[in-house]
């Protein structure tokens, strides 16, 4: 039986790394004297902190973000050819030998051409290679993940990559804190490849849930300037859990897998909250799920691929993929859409 595995992983982060401390110059409408107060009202001593520590302070507790990479000179098909040159290097392939590119995004610089064509093309991959686009937000890459295996298992295709990238920070609103803290740049990118070995993409479980109300997780785009809008509310960090809860069952009962077995959950990092709740509901040990919102923030479709190829390279302290390991990607995007795959590498 054809399986796809994933032979090379890639990322990409911009030149132009911030801090909270950094951020906050760009922030607009921030109530200072309000979270002094909440602070004080909570027992913390906030009298002697600058506007830039209260900020910082307000930004780690509300998303458990630190830094975050913004984008100067680079577009999102750049970062996606930056990252995805990373992973055919680690596969060791002939990028002649893609037989499919698949980009998910929802910030392309244009619409037409494609991004993903525009990718191949940076590639300089065979004249004539397929590539499409997919817009899933935040979900982006999990999706990309179950449309090349079902293509690689249906024997028309061989070899196909799989980048997310994402220019989050050309759509931010500064004028809505609770928005503009939560998003970074960045791309990843994965290659899958047709084996015999009993590996590879296990199973995988789509879903979408929209009606009318919850309009976004991550982001809506307002007509003329393009700037993004969420609904960050208690009951979206509920929804978002919840929805990676329900993607995680489902994919363990479609391959018959008992969690146990997992060895690592790689979920969105859409929120540092969303990440705890969702590993209290599973019950996830501690070292099993990876949570590096901290570094990196919320890239949408590209903070699993660049956490994959994090912990593929060794790059993230005291956890790592090893060979025949199985390992957990889930994810939820605004709309709602949702999803998990199991592989094991």
């Amino acid at each position: 039986m054809v399986n796809a595995k994933i032979i090379g992983t890639g990322s990409y982060l911009p030149k132009n790394r911030l801090t909270n401390f950094d951020l906050y110059s760009k922030i607009q409408g921030f109530g200072i004297e309000a979270e002094r107060e909440r602070s004080r009202g909570r027992g913390i001593e906030v009298d002697n902190l600058t506007e830039e520590q209260v900020f910082n302070n307000w930004v780690l507790r509300v998303c458990g973000v630190n830094t975050r990479y913004f984008v100067e000179d680079e577009t999102t098909e750049f970062m996606a050819q930056e990252a995805s040159s990373k992973a055919i290097e680690m596969s060791q392939i002939d990028h002649k030998d893609i037989d499919l590119v698949i980009l998910t995004t929802f910030t392309p610089t244009k619409d037409i051409p494609n991004s993903a064509a525009e990718l191949s093309y940076r590639l300089n991959l065979r004249q004539g290679t397929p590539a499409f686009p997919i817009n899933t937000a935040c979900a982006g890459f999990v999706y990309g993940l179950s449309v090349a295996n079902s293509l690689i298992k249906s024997g028309d295709y061989r070899t196909v990559l799989v980048a997310s990238s994402e220019s989050i920070s050309k759509v931010i609103d500064f004028t809505t804190p609770n928005t503009a803290i939560l998003f970074g740049d960045g791309a990843g990118s994965a290659v899958l490849q047709a084996t015999e070995e009993d590996r590879g993409v296990k199973a995988f479980y789509l879903g979408s849930d929209y009606d009318g109300k919850r309009i976004s997780l991550d982001g809506i785009l307002t007509p003329g300037p393009r700037k993004i809008k969420m609904d960050g509310g208690e009951q979206v960090l509920k929804d978002a859990a919840e929805a990676m809860v329900l993607s995680t069952r489902k994919v363990l009962e479609k391959s018959n897998t008992r969690l146990e077995d997992i060895d690592l959950v790689i979920p969105h990092q859409g929120n540092k909250r969303i990440t705890h709740r969702f590993a209290r509901r599973l019950n996830l040990g501690e070292g099993k799920v990876c949570d590096v919102i901290n570094n990196y923030a919320n890239t949408s479709a590209a903070t699993i691929p660049i956490a994959l190829d994090k912990l593929i390279r060794n790059e993230i302290k005291a956890m790592k993929i090893e060979e025949g390991n199985m390992v957990i990607l889930t994810a939820i995007g605004g709309g709602y859409s949702y999803g998990a795959a199991l592989v094991q590498f």
